[in-house]
């Protein structure tokens, strides 16, 4: 599993590389621009990230427009399974921006005022085995039916 973070509060951006990083491995800026460019990069390497944190407001392209273009990218490479975004943000209609850019997406999530590490690794344990679920219902129970068709 791999997490990008991207934030432009030093600080809190190596809080939070401090705690994914028992995890996983983690990569961090400080900008949206750059954020969709090592998303991008990553991707095209085969080291997709998983799970990514973007604080809104940020540096050099905003958090809505980030997560516009990583969607879009995403959706023109036919990715089966999106990575998960957490939105970290201080304004109330955080929300709303979002779901007005591109609907309601069961793969974002908002974290508000405060970073809470319990909420953080609580979210990032509940994506991973979502998607390792769904990783094995897609890779396994197709051949366990092929293997039952060949009995019946």
């Amino acid at each position: 599993m791999r997490v990008l973070i991207a934030d432009d509060n030093e600080k809190r951006r190596k809080n939070l590389v401090g705690i994914f990083s028992a995890y996983c491995e983690v990569d961090s800026v400080e900008g949206g621009a750059e954020a969709v460019a090592l998303f991008m990069r990553c991707h095209d390497s085969s080291k997709p990230y998983t799970f990514i944190v973007l604080s809104h407001p940020i540096r050099t392209m905003e958090a809505p427009e980030a997560f516009r273009l990583i969607r879009a990218y995403e959706q023109r490479q036919g990715c089966l399974s999106k990575s998960t975004i957490c939105v970290l943000s201080s304004t109330p209609d955080c929300r709303e921006v979002f779901s007005g850019l591109l609907g309601n997406d069961p793969q974002v999530f908002f974290h508000f005022t405060h970073v809470d590490p319990s909420g953080l690794l609580a979210l990032f344990r509940e994506s991973t085995q979502k998607r390792l679920a769904e990783s094995v219902r897609k890779k396994i129970v197709p051949s366990m039916k092929t293997r039952l068709d060949f009995y019946s």
